[in-house]
């Protein structure tokens, strides 16, 4: 009898404990919440056999983001109601939809005209966001974009 007491104590403990860690995990959900201000962008070539991260200035910045809806973003304000605040330069403002998809790990922004974009979460803890896209401008390659958190 006092060890099926014993395991029953100890299997409750297990239960309780366990709970308390997983209530206290954030998920990507509310870890993408706040203001985020873009750092860097850098660009990665695809199947390339150096390691090259090379920072992007401002004209093969605009050239990528040429058929992106997003341009020149310098803050991003993800809300609860799964709403996303592009503050830009001048403080203009864009309000979009936004989801996050599969695992956290997929970020889908939706615009009024309803065009989309899809961002790879690279990265996401409190105070660091990485965004990926992949395009196709002269050489294949990613772009890792870089925020810091704000709040």
């Amino acid at each position: 009898m006092k060890i099926i007491y014993t395991s029953f104590i100890g299997f409750v403990f297990l239960i309780v404990c366990s709970s308390i860690i997983i209530s206290d995990l954030k998920g990507p959900e509310s870890l993408i919440l706040g203001s985020w201000d873009e750092v860097s962008w850098e660009y990665e070539r695809v199947n390339s056999t150096e390691n090259s991260n090379l920072p992007l200035d401002n004209l093969v910045k605009k050239e990528i983001c040429s058929n992106m809806f997003i341009h020149e973003a310098e803050t991003w304000v993800f809300k609860k109601n799964n709403r996303l605040q592009l503050v830009k330069r001048g403080h203009e403002e864009e309000e979009l939809i936004y989801n996050l998809r599969g695992r956290g790990n997929i970020l889908e922004m939706i615009h009024k005209d309803n065009g989309t974009e899809i961002y790879q979460i690279q990265d996401l803890t409190k105070n660091k966001l990485v965004l990926h896209f992949n395009f196709d401008l002269q050489v294949k390659g990613i772009v890792k974009m870089t925020f810091s958190k704000v709040d």
